[in-house]
């Protein structure tokens, strides 16, 4: 399978789950990806239930710790426990019903173990939710949140901190304390999910914010405090950087992959040469290059200065700064 998230017109809900990525597709099927650093891991499929497939009467999914949790319509709750990649029966949770005014009720989302529902004008109700059991609904004081209709696109949850997304990209914030709910902040920095017709989903996994377009391509914003990072890519391939001797033309071949595509990479090659008096002497070069739509590049430039020497280059992607080393070449001379 893919890394690639969500990629398909059938995956309806993407949510955290723990470590990973959670995919549920129209027909109930669970999809997950590891998550490790800024790597989403191949996809696989879940066993066991199938979890959200009644399309027509399953409206909202979130989770909390391993459970995922799903509102219907009418605001009956069902929880399906996950162990490993197994997603358990269904269980039919006592209590309150959640989320049932129709389009009234726009958001769900989790704080701890309460959930969160959030209307068209505003309003901020919660459930407390114990076990298998919903507590009954009580209204936060506060703040409205995301009461700009159409205008506030995506909300979800850092912490004690509920976060709104507008279609343009920015980023607001309100902290949550006990039942109140804080005035709104505008975050610093980045933009996020601001492409709206390429945007399709967006979750958080701890401090960082994910989203995910259309074709499978996922992005990160790491939040601190009340600023979001600069966007990175998940699953970027890494840097490579390898040297080759080329006999015939007397030159070494420097070639490259994983870099951004079509942009800019600077070039350091350093020869370590020993002369006749035993000495070792270093040479240095620069140069730039471009990588091509696919982020790879060659060049054949960097001529062989005599007998007895090793070399090794470096590349920094200007785009983004990361940089990578070759191996130290010693070509057959």
């Amino acid at each position: 399978m893919s890394s690639k998230i969500a990629f398909n017109p059938q995956d309806r809900f993407v949510v955290a789950l723990g470590t990973r990525i959670a995919v549920i597709t129209e027909d109930g099927s669970v999809f997950g990806h590891e998550m490790s650093g800024r790597h989403s891991g191949e996809g696989f499929r879940l066993t066991g239930s199938k979890a959200a497939f009644n399309r027509a009467v399953d409206r909202f999914v979130v989770t909390i710790g391993d459970r995922l949790i799903v509102t219907t319509q009418s605001g009956d709750v069902f929880g399906h426990d996950v162990s490993g990649h197994d997603v358990g029966a269904p269980i039919k949770f006592t209590g309150s019903r959640v989320a049932f005014n129709g389009p009234m009720d726009r958001f769900v989302v989790t704080i701890g173990n309460t959930l969160i529902v959030i209307t068209q004008s505003g309003d901020v109700f919660g459930h407390d939710v114990s076990g298998h059991d919903i507590g009954a609904p009580f209204k936060f004081t506060g703040s409205k949140v995301a009461p700009s209709g159409p205008m506030d696109r995506f909300v979800v949850t850092s912490g004690n901190t509920l976060i709104v997304i507008t279609q343009s990209g920015d980023v607001f914030g309100h902290d949550v304390s006990g039942h109140d709910v804080g005035a709104p902040f505008q975050f610093t920095g980045s933009k996020a999910a601001l492409n709206r017709l390429v945007d399709r989903f967006v979750f958080t996994m701890g401090n960082t914010l994910i989203v995910t377009t259309r074709n499978g391509d996922a992005f990160g914003h790491d939040v601190s405090g009340r600023n979001v990072g600069q966007p990175f890519k998940l699953n970027r391939a890494d840097l490579r950087l390898q040297l080759f001797e080329r006999a015939v033309t007397n030159s070494v071949e420097v070639v490259g992959d994983g870099f951004t595509g079509s942009s800019g990479v600077k070039l350091v090659h350093q020869f370590e040469t020993v002369g006749a008096d035993g000495v070792k002497h270093f040479t240095q070069g620069n140069a730039v290059t471009s990588a091509n739509s696919s982020g790879h590049f060659d060049r054949f430039s960097f001529s062989l200065p005599g007998k007895n020497f090793n070399i090794q280059a470096s590349a920094i992607d200007v785009a983004t700064g990361r940089n990578v080393d070759s191996e130290v070449l010693r070509p057959q001379v």
